[in-house]
């Protein structure tokens, strides 16, 4: 059980996520990218993440907060690397159902996550934030966070990616090692 003030998250358990939980996590990912009205963002099927959920060395890891018996949210993060900081993870989703939020599950995920950085010598944990979510960089800041203003989110999807590849000139060349 996760200790805090709040009774929803006195009564709730924080579990690994399995290859069973895939339709789920799809499912919950959905729900986060309507709740920021970004669902045309959406192209990993549940197939996807039980096939890489179901690995021998999973690329991810997700964490399944539950009360009475029913999921309330998810922590979502992998393996990162940085020049500057060393080993660390990256955070890709952090989400607690509307009717659960203001009841310390966030910061729960949140802070499991963190034990689970400083259990395998992690030295860091990276994330991105809707400038709009003010409840959230409010959680962030409250939890020691930095937020780095003065970076820029960059992503290269789809048929962005495939037309940069494609424009590779020396791809059909032999890769240096």
């Amino acid at each position: 059980m996760t200790e805090s003030r709040h009774p929803v998250a006195q009564r709730m358990i924080l579990r690994t996520a399995t290859s069973a939980d895939a339709p789920l996590l799809t499912r919950l990912a959905f729900e986060l990218a309507e709740s920021t009205n970004q669902t045309e963002q959406i192209s990993a099927s549940a197939w996807e993440m039980k096939r890489y959920g179901g690995a021998e060395e999973l690329p991810f890891r997700a964490l399944i907060a539950e009360c009475d018996g029913q999921t309330v949210g998810y922590a979502l993060f992998f393996d990162y690397y940085s020049t500057w900081h060393g080993p660390g993870f990256y955070l890709e989703d952090l989400y607690v159902r509307p009717n659960f939020r203001r009841r310390g599950i966030a910061r729960a995920l949140l802070g499991r996550v963190a034990a689970i950085a400083e259990s395998d010598k992690r030295n860091f944990i990276r994330w991105a934030v809707l400038h709009c979510n003010q409840p959230a960089l409010n959680l962030y800041r409250s939890s020691g966070a930095s937020i780095l203003e003065e970076w820029q989110l960059c992503c290269l999807p789809g048929s962005s990616l495939k037309l940069l590849a494609e424009q590779d000139s020396l791809r059909r060349q032999p890769t240096q090692r």
